[in-house]
């Protein structure tokens, strides 16, 4: 499966050490990391990016959260830039971010002068293809987007036919999110906490009941396999429209006492794993 991108679960440093070892166990399989910058986060992130650049290409999110002006925004950049090892920013609005932080549009267009600069679609959003084309006029140059879930994958693929109806879309990558769920309780305080993140709940039923018999992690699998299924119906349809596409993962973990690496390779199952 070309184009597999994952997301990292850092809050604190002692989470750097678990991460390093998921990259070594995936080197190979998974094309790119993304560091995450959580409102909760007590990391620094240049400092992270470079210690596990050795082990995987690193890609960092940039959030609008706390950043009040341009001078702000540059300094966050310059640092992230001496790091000398990440290949992409991922530049977003942030959970918590204030009425009177930079705007995304802006980050996007200061980030694009130094980075390779990626957007998010929150396709649950109305009006998100002129979101995202403004994005692209302000130096993104690719796309990640929030988990995919069976119900709501053709929202995605309608979403960027309304950017296509604006313009060329021209290979612009889409990296598809799919969830692999958290534990249910987790899972329900993102849905209700990170807005637009979990956008479909119905999952949980099925998550808890796994749970309750012992079954959790063959639960989990099979709500990730679903959710698998559905970003990839996607996007076949959005390489129809033009656009070239990817799997970011979300969720990729150890599992109790399964590691990542049989994680993936489960909820991969019948497609291709390097």
């Amino acid at each position: 499966m070309a184009n597999l991108t994952a997301e990292l679960y850092i809050v604190r440093k002692a989470d750097v050490a678990e991460s390093a070892a998921t990259m070594k166990q995936l080197k190979g399989v998974i094309d790119a990391w993304l560091i995450p910058d959580y409102a909760t986060s007590k990391i620094k992130v240049p400092e992270v990016a470079k210690e596990l650049s050795q082990h995987g290409n690193v890609a960092c999110t940039l959030t609008c959260r706390g950043i009040k002006n341009t001078a702000h925004a540059n300094a966050k950049i310059e640092a992230l830039a001496r790091a000398k090892c990440i290949n992409e920013i991922l530049a977003v609005t942030g959970d918590e971010a204030k009425a009177d932080d930079i705007r995304v549009h802006s980050l996007i267009r200061l980030a694009s002068q130094t980075f390779k600069t990626s957007a998010a679609i929150v396709f649950s959003r109305k009006k998100e293809a002129a979101r995202m084309h403004r994005k692209l006029k302000n130096g993104a140059v690719d796309f990640f987007t929030q988990p995919v879930f069976p119900s709501n994958g053709q929202l995605l693929v309608k979403t960027c036919k309304g950017l296509k109806r604006l313009i060329p879309v021209n290979k612009k990558m889409i990296h598809t999110g799919v969830l692999i769920p958290f534990n249910s309780r987790l899972c329900r305080k993102l849905a209700k906490n990170k807005k637009g993140f979990i956008t479909d709940t119905s999952f949980l039923k099925q998550l808890k009941a796994g749970e309750a018999r012992g079954k959790g992690y063959e639960a989990t699998v099979n709500i990730a396999q679903e959710n698998l299924k559905a970003a990839l119906l996607a996007n076949a349809q959005l390489e129809q429209l033009g656009f070239s596409t990817g799997i970011h993962l979300y969720g990729l973990r150890k599992y109790g006492n399964k590691e990542p690496k049989r994680l993936l390779r489960d909820v991969l199952k019948m497609h291709s794993f390097k």
